[in-house]
């Protein structure tokens, strides 16, 4: 694949570059299966506590009920 990148400075100038794509590791998991194979294993490095994300819905929820109805 081909692109054009800007070349450092103010210039706005930029050459053609080539990117080389190549296959994936095999040791490299899809995010699906790396995210079951976390939660099989009870590793929670890719999920939030339960304190946190109650935290969060704390600060959207307000937003989401407070809806404004759609005018014609």
């Amino acid at each position: 694949m081909g692109m054009r990148v800007k070349l450092p400075g103010d210039r706005m100038a930029g050459e053609d570059v080539e990117l080389t794509l190549t296959e994936r590791a095999a040791n490299v998991k899809p995010p699906y299966q790396r995210l079951l194979s976390d939660a099989i294993r009870g590793l929670g490095d890719q999920f939030g506590r339960d304190d946190i994300v109650d935290a969060q819905w704390r600060v959207v929820e307000p937003i989401l009920d407070d809806a404004t109805p759609v005018h014609q």
